[in-house]
């Protein structure tokens, strides 16, 4: 059922007489009798909340407009009222009484007749996705030309990587005609991509490429997604314009991750104290390690592109990963992210019933993999065997089968066993980061990697992607966001802190 505020019209049966009016807006001059307390008390509800009374709008004959008639039929009263937002008002052609109709009451049927121009929802402008299976040779050739003529002599990341970025989508048509849009399903026949779908199937079935082959049968089957055709705003209430939409999304994001007023940042930009200089080699390490087909971040540069550039691309990004290793100062755009909202079980009207994944820069995951590779040591030497996530080589399974062990033991000697399961809420996004500063400081991490980190979750930008549009850029307090290769990570060892204090041992 729709709320007041939302729907156009709404049905009201009050025993107060009718009214004509002239003094409100909310009242027509055509109703019949003498207003009495009940009705002075609608007219009041209408005017409070921007509504109008539609049987009292349109001059008609009398039999047309009283809803009750006495026993004695000496009294003909109008009782009942069909209310309408101001705001559609005009969309009211006629509203009367239909005398003699059964409708199993002693009140006559009063019905309303209206129009509605429902508005046209206008498509959503997407990122453009280009066809990175085969790039052209020209466009290698184009930007590698374009490359070799970039000065990186004593360059300032700020410059440098702006006129990269440039310099490697030039202009966005140019790219399309180049590149090639990836063509959408609508734009192939149902026939012809389902026998091109099939021959892929046949052909990993006989390659005995199991994960291909599920991955392609799920693809075509496809998987049930909640639609986000509403939400709730914060005091429960539906929103379905697409602006309220998008600001909605904007305020949760920005309230989940807003930095606390109290916290105040006491910690020094730099550090004079710098690690060994990342080498060329770890920049293409660091290149080939980062998976393909992967959504983009805010600049929309995908790693396809830098990759197939080899030695030119590793070059450029060598030099600015080495200027952000020296002056500990990150460029602007690889401290935005772009939020993408997916719903998790419960009711999708709900903004806290979806994760928020951030999309980053294809071209700051470089720097970021080399600073997890230099962080790796520290890890693994803090981290207990019992932890399992997020570690290579380790899972859940290895754990269900520790519980499964213990189990068979305790029912072997008549044992009693005790489990306590501990779900965070929200665990990844509440991260304090003064707090992790600390940790990371108690736990031995070189004062140079710490000091990167602190300048990259510094002045950090975020903004939401929906699919009513893409809402304003706003401040991240607080949190690691879920899709940086680097939140997994600081994660394990806030939470490896937290279970440390927490007292265990002596329980």
């Amino acid at each position: 059922m729709m709320s007041m505020r939302r729907c156009p019209f709404h049905h009201r049966g009050l025993e107060g007489k009718s009214r004509k009016s002239r003094d409100t807006w909310s009242t027509g001059k055509f109703g019949i009798g003498v207003q009495n307390e009940a009705g002075q008390r609608l007219t009041e509800f209408c005017q409070e909340n921007a509504l109008v009374i539609a049987n009292t709008l349109f001059q008609l004959h009398k039999r047309q407009l009283y809803i009750w008639t006495s026993p004695d039929g000496q009294h003909q009263n109008q009782i009942d009222d069909i209310l309408c937002s101001q705001r559609w008002r005009s969309s009211i052609q006629s509203a009367k009484t239909r005398a003699g109709a059964d409708c199993g009451s002693d009140h006559e049927l009063l019905i309303a007749k209206f129009r509605l121009k429902l508005k046209k929802v206008g498509k959503t402008t997407r990122p453009l996705r280009f066809d990175l299976n085969q790039i052209p040779y020209d466009y290698t050739v184009e930007v590698t030309n374009r490359f070799k003529g970039l000065d990186l002599i004593d360059r300032v990341h700020e410059e440098l990587w702006p006129e990269v970025r440039d310099l490697v989508m030039g202009r966005k048509a140019w790219c399309a005609a180049v590149l090639g849009v990836t063509k959408n399903w609508t734009q192939l026949s149902t026939r012809t991509f389902l026998r091109f779908q099939c021959k892929e199937i046949e052909e990993n079935n006989r390659m005995a490429k199991t994960r291909d082959l599920f991955k392609k049968i799920i693809n075509i089957k496809g998987i049930f997604h909640a639609k986000m055709g509403s939400i709730k705003d914060r005091n429960g209430m539906d929103l379905t314009e697409a602006g309220d939409i998008k600001n909605r999304w904007q305020e949760y994001t920005e309230e989940l991750y807003k930095k606390d007023l109290h916290d105040k940042d006491n910690h020094d930009d730099v550090t004079t104290h710098l690690e060994p200089d990342i080498l060329e080699c770890e920049v293409k390490w660091a290149l080939d390690s980062i998976t393909m087909n992967k959504a983009s971040g805010g600049d929309g540069i995908p790693v396809e592109l830098f990759q197939i550039l080899k030695d030119d691309a590793e070059k450029v990004l060598h030099s600015i990963c080495q200027q952000i290793w020296k002056t500990q100062k990150w460029p602007q755009d690889w401290k935005r992210s772009v939020f993408i909202v997916i719903p998790k079980k419960g009711n999708a009207k709900e903004c806290s019933n979806y994760h928020t994944i951030a999309l980053i820069s294809h071209a700051s995951k470089v720097m970021l993999k080399i600073l997890q590779a230099r962080l790796q040591q520290y890890v693994n030497r803090e981290l207990p065997d019992i932890q399992a996530g997020f570690r290579k080589g380790r899972g859940a399974r290895d754990q269900i089968a520790n519980i499964h062990w213990i189990i068979k033991k305790a029912r072997e000697f008549h044992k009693n066993i005790y489990f306590c399961f501990i779900d965070y809420a929200k665990a990844s996004d509440c991260m304090d980061h003064n707090k992790l500063w600390k940790i990371l400081k108690d736990m031995g991490i070189p004062d140079h990697l710490i000091c990167l980190l602190r300048n990259l979750y510094v002045g950090q930008e975020a903004t939401v992607r929906t699919g009513h549009g893409t809402a304003d850029w706003f401040h991240v307090g607080k949190g690691g966001h879920q899709g940086c290769i680097l939140s997994t990570c600081l994660f394990n060892l806030y939470a490896e802190y937290i279970m440390r204090n927490a007292g265990l041992e002596e329980a």
